[in-house]
């Protein structure tokens, strides 16, 4: 199913980690044209609290935020058990910050400023393979 950028993100809920007002909403606005539903926190410490038992699909993390930053935040929800894919979003284009955020947890790392095919690409290809059955060799 394809939406206006590529892939559809039709029934994917997205949790965006995002302390700029601006990049809240040109990010939010990228992702409900492909069709996703976007709830918006503006720290680590709201996008822990709100992920946990929420139905999000997948988490946008940026990685400079107030009172947790977003290396914070991915590690606390995976040591407590959070298991869906949650994308780092940086402006920081080292290689010593893309090893972080993996070492972190995450599943993914988009680059600002946020190009709308890759963000959208990124979300469908990740959502998808985490719906995915496991697949057991013997």
């Amino acid at each position: 199913m394809l939406g206006e950028t590529g892939p559809s993100l039709a029934g994917i809920k997205v949790l965006l980690a995002e302390d700029s007002p601006d990049n809240q909403v040109l990010i939010r606005r990228f992702l409900e044209i492909a069709g996703a539903t976007v709830r918006v926190v503006a720290n680590g410490q709201e996008a822990v609290t709100a992920a946990r038992g929420s139905a999000d699909d997948v988490i946008l993390m940026d990685v400079q935020m107030p009172v947790m930053n977003g290396y914070e935040a991915t590690k606390t929800l995976r040591d407590g058990g959070y298991t869906k894919p949650i994308v780092m979003l940086t402006a920081e284009s080292s290689r010593g910050s893309q090893e972080r955020a993996f070492t972190s947890g995450c599943s993914g790392y988009l680059f600002k400023p946020i190009n709308r095919s890759e963000l959208v690409n990124t979300i469908r290809r990740l959502h998808d393979e985490a719906a995915q059955p496991p697949i057991f060799m013997s």
